[in-house]
């Protein structure tokens, strides 16, 4: 029997997430995480600041503690899991050649069965992982859970805090990156619309039960300073990332947004909205403001996901009144949440062009919370306008949207 681990366990993750990517189901975890509800006006008061708890999710519970089963109480067995030179990979389609441009990563329990190689990374674990700490993917392939991932990622030398936090947020998110290690199908391919398979109480239960690297348990602890559930595309984890990092540190500072906020409109409202509840893409209860992602794709194409050949006119006016009418539900719904005293802020594809298209957004941001919690933006942007800072936001930006 062969774990998988580290980076190599990340992509079998992906693989096994994106649909068409593995012949055949494997149970995945599916972590029921708390819904992230918006705070309408009549509860709240200007100046009072009353965050919505966006870590309210990331506590431990009270039953955390040592009488949790094991791996060893699962009865596993050391001797079972083993090191391998190379592994028949034919079932995943798009992961690509691990020896080539990334070293094979296997677990161990016991250091004898560890192997050196220049093609294969082996890291060893402990039985007194938590139960359910493997995935079975068949009968000799096991998959190290999200977490372990996570921690074991962490304490890479070549990993940061941001590099982490995207990992961790497309994890607890409901999109997935494409496995493959080629640039061409990594930059443009991405499934949405998936269930989490990481809660943060989860992570940090399994920070608290394991040992970890100083580098890692630093690396962990920032990371988890910054990262919120529930993001839905990588553009929604690079602006939540971008916005809410430290000023000194290459963000803006505004703190962590909850990502996919419900909306539910009052009683009063009912009658009037189109529906009961709108969710919002990334939403700080502070100051009542909501950012809404509007991607070309989805948004603004009237071509997107037409075919080029072989169209009647009828077609091609069946597909225009449907743009149309998409075009209408999203004004429709930008003026419903609005009536709530919710402002929605749209940042579109060439906001992340550029730093100074950035800016303008952060600028409006900015002045929304000197509306409600008396910080003046003037004094925000005068940090922000520092030539330091401005140099550490555009590499932070290029890091986040160059995909």
């Amino acid at each position: 029997m062969h774990v998988i681990a580290g980076s190599t366990a990340l992509r079998i993750l992906r693989a096994l997430r994106c649909p068409g990517c593995y012949e055949g189901f494997v149970p995945l975890p599916n972590p029921s995480l708390p819904v992230r509800r918006v705070v309408l006006p009549d509860q709240i008061k200007p100046f009072s600041r009353p965050f919505a708890d966006s870590s309210a999710s990331s506590r431990l519970p009270g039953e955390c503690a040592d009488h949790e089963s094991t791996l060893a109480d699962e009865g596993f067995s050391p001797e079972c899991a083993l090191a391998a030179r190379r592994l028949d990979f034919a079932r995943f389609h798009g992961l690509g050649d691990f020896s080539q441009e990334e070293k094979l990563e296997l677990g161990v329990f016991d250091a004898s069965k560890r192997i050196h190689i220049k093609t294969v990374k082996t890291c060893l674990l402990s039985l007194k992982l938590p139960a359910g700490s493997l995935i079975s993917i068949d009968h000799d392939l096991y998959v190290i859970c999200p977490e372990l991932v996570v921690i074991q990622i962490a304490g890479r030398s070549d990993v940061d805090a941001i590099d982490l936090a995207q990992i961790i947020m497309e994890l607890c998110g409901t999109y997935s990156l494409y496995p493959s290690l080629e640039k061409e199908a990594r930059s443009c391919s991405c499934s949405y619309g998936l269930q989490p398979v990481m809660a943060i109480a989860t992570l940090r239960k399994y920070m608290q039960q394991t040992r970890l690297t100083k580098k890692g348990r630093q690396t962990l602890s920032a990371a988890l300073c910054l990262v919120c559930e529930g993001s839905a595309s990588p553009a929604e984890t690079g602006l939540a990332l971008m916005l809410s990092r430290a000023v000194d540190c290459g963000g803006y500072g505004f703190g962590s947004p909850l990502c996919n906020a419900r909306l539910d409109f009052p009683d009063d409202m009912t009658e009037y909205a189109s529906c009961g509840h709108y969710t919002i893409d990334l939403f700080w209860q502070d100051c009542l403001a909501g950012i809404e992602y509007e991607s070309a794709t989805f948004h603004f194409d009237p071509l997107a996901g037409l075919p080029r050949e072989g169209l009647t006119w009828g077609q091609v006016d069946a597909w225009r009144a449907s743009f149309i009418r998409k075009a209408e539900l999203d004004r429709r719904r930008l003026r419903e949440i609005q009536a709530t005293g919710v402002q929605i802020l749209p940042v579109v594809g060439s906001d992340l062009a550029n730093l100074s298209a950035l800016d303008r957004v952060a600028w409006a941001l900015a002045y929304r919370q000197e509306d409600w919690c008396g910080a003046a933006a003037s004094d925000h942007f005068s940090l922000l306008d520092r030539r330091r800072t401005r140099l550490m936001r555009e590499v932070l930006r290029r890091r986040l949207f160059v995909w």
